[in-house]
């Protein structure tokens, strides 16, 4: 069960199941006009470029001492809890997967076995309260690797339009002035990064910040001008 690497199969860590990329050009029509209002109205070019991809995948972690000391692994997968799920997402961005779907990897019964919680089902008065001693009696045992396989929650997913537009002054045959406006994000989507995957603290305690994502992939949105002179 130490070096079981058949374990380790998963998806790739840069598997996406589904991407779109499209783009367009379109060149705004002549309005017919001449002199001044034409040298304003005409000649207007708009660009966009869409984004949709789904999450990659990652994986939940247990970074038990115990386990650690016992099987020398730098890192373990946690167990999945009774009835729960691989990939719990939420999809909100304080808790992108339910944390109680994943028990300690030293908790072979399928429920959280270390601790003592007042009002929780596994609450023994006779325990100090609080404690975080572990609980044979609710199946802890060192010596078995997590589980959960690699790479089974799907993170978030990218969504962002970039849009432009420009158009060209010109000044003689050969020479023109381009006006350009870049709206980069132009939706201001915010694109997270992959949360908080480390469950378990070194003591088997839940980590509090589990499944919080505290950074974007992306920049909010960005506008920025520009004149090229070209000859």
């Amino acid at each position: 069960m130490y070096w079981d690497w058949g374990r380790t199969k998963g998806l790739s860590q840069l598997n996406v199941k589904h991407n779109f990329v499209g783009s367009f050009v379109y060149d705004l029509p002549q309005t017919g006009r001449q002199g001044a209002a034409g040298a304003v109205l005409n000649g207007w070019q708009m660009n966009g470029v869409l984004t949709l991809s789904a999450g990659t995948p990652f994986t939940v972690t247990d970074s038990n001492t115990a386990q650690t000391n016992a099987m020398r692994r730098a890192s373990n997968t946690p167990n999945i809890a009774t009835n729960g799920n691989n990939n719990p997402v939420t999809g909100n961005p304080d808790a992108w997967f339910d944390v109680n779907n994943f028990v300690p990897s030293v908790c072979r019964a399928g429920v959280y076995c270390i601790g003592n919680i007042p009002g929780a089902s596994n609450y023994n008065p006779s325990l100090p309260s609080g404690s975080t001693v572990p609980r044979p009696g609710l199946g802890y045992q060192v010596g078995f690797i997590g589980t959960v396989g690699r790479n089974t929650v799907i993170g978030p997913g990218l969504t962002q339009l970039d849009f432009s537009t420009s158009k060209n002054f010109k000044i003689t045959e050969s020479q023109r002035i381009q006006f350009r406006a870049e709206f980069f994000n132009l939706t201001n989507h915010p694109n997270f990064r992959i949360p908080n995957s480390g469950l378990f603290n070194s003591n088997g305690t839940r980590n509090v910040n589990a499944g919080r994502i505290d950074s974007t992939r992306s920049p909010e949105r960005q506008i920025q001008f520009g004149l090229k002179y070209i000859f």
